[in-house]
């Protein structure tokens, strides 16, 4: 308002002032990304120590073993600190005065969901944390992730332009599953995960806020941020780890915000808007195709852990582990900003 104030003063035209008014709605915008993002990342980052030390308390850590690279436990405190991250700062902003520059005002239908994709990040966070703890038989964890991506789906969040209806709920079945254990198998190395993660979800956030899906788009960068808080204590040298629970959480997460990011009911179902998600999320998810295919070929169950993933590829090409990872972090972005361009 200022903006256009002093435009009009100056300029005396309502042309000048309308711009000056544009300009800061386009700066609260800004503003509120930035928030979302920042407090989630410093959340995650100061609430980290505390998990990690009552992991450590509890025996909950990642055991050294001749698959694995670190030579003592490493607590699984990653997925709690992401999960601090994002709720904290949304519980503050919806408490605080439904304040402008956090935009809590959302009559949008992906708003209307958000209370569903939170209870089910929640829930699929819970059920890595189960499986980080007890693990789970391959079996037994599938089926709790089709629950929750079953009461997902159900509650509308789901691909729209497939008819009949039970199709479009069955790809979108399948999109969840999909994306949750292509974010799983790609946490093999260091900061690749969590990377992965928060490059995705910037790029989500603004195709979401492009679509004006608020809650959507601030979920996204409060994904981001929590993802980057946890970052530097797990690359290059791992403090801590994401486990389960963090792989599931961010694979979930980032799931809905990608459906989300489809068209709905009544719009165009444009190519560029149907293949941008798959974009924004090619790396976990040509890690899980060329995983899958490998483990296919030698007669492997794909559900077995290996070290012959992407990231391990690399490295067996002479790459160091940050190296790799950097790799497939470029990767993700280049992927990320060519979906932008898609209309």
């Amino acid at each position: 308002m200022v903006l256009g104030l002093k435009c009009r003063a100056i300029w005396g035209s309502e042309a000048c002032a309308f711009s000056g008014l544009l300009r800061c709605a386009q700066f609260t915008v800004l503003s509120s990304q930035l928030i979302a993002l920042v407090s989630a990342s410093l959340v995650s980052a100061i609430t980290l120590p505390l998990w990690r030390r009552a992991c450590l308390r509890t025996g909950l850590v990642d055991a050294p073993s001749a698959r694995k690279a670190q030579l003592e436990p490493v607590p699984l405190a990653g997925g709690w600190a992401v999960l601090t991250g994002i709720l904290l700062p949304l519980v503050v902003g919806w408490w605080w005065a439904r304040s402008a520059a956090f935009g809590a005002h959302d009559d949008s239908a992906s708003g209307r969901l958000m209370p569903v994709v939170l209870g089910g990040f929640v829930a699929m966070t819970w059920l890595g944390w189960v499986d980080d703890r007890w693990e789970l038989a391959a079996g037994r964890k599938f089926i709790g992730q089709l629950l929750v991506a079953l009461v997902l789906v159900g509650a509308g969040v789901r691909i729209s332009f497939f008819n009949p209806p039970w199709l479009a709920a069955a790809v979108s079945l399948l999109w969840i599953l999909t994306v949750v254990n292509a974010v799983n198998f790609v946490d093999n190395m260091n900061g690749l995960c969590a990377g992965l993660a928060a490059i995705a979800a910037l790029y989500l956030g603004a195709r979401l806020q492009a679509t004006g899906q608020d809650w959507a788009a601030k979920l996204s960068w409060l994904g981001a941020g929590a993802a980057l808080g946890f970052l530097p204590w797990n690359y290059p040298k791992a403090k801590a780890f994401l486990g389960d629970a963090g792989s599931h959480g961010l694979g979930f997460l980032l799931a809905a915000l990608s459906l989300l990011a489809q068209p709905g009911p009544g719009e165009n179902p444009t190519l560029g808007r149907m293949v941008a998600p798959v974009m924004i999320l090619g790396g976990p998810l040509l890690d899980l195709i060329w995983v899958v295919l490998r483990r296919v070929w030698t007669g492997q169950p794909v559900y077995v852990a290996d070290r012959h993933h992407l990231s391990h590829r690399l490295v067996g090409r002479g790459l160091s582990a940050a190296q790799a990872v950097a790799v497939l972090w470029a990767l993700g972005i280049g992927l990320g900003a060519l979906a932008l361009f898609l209309r």
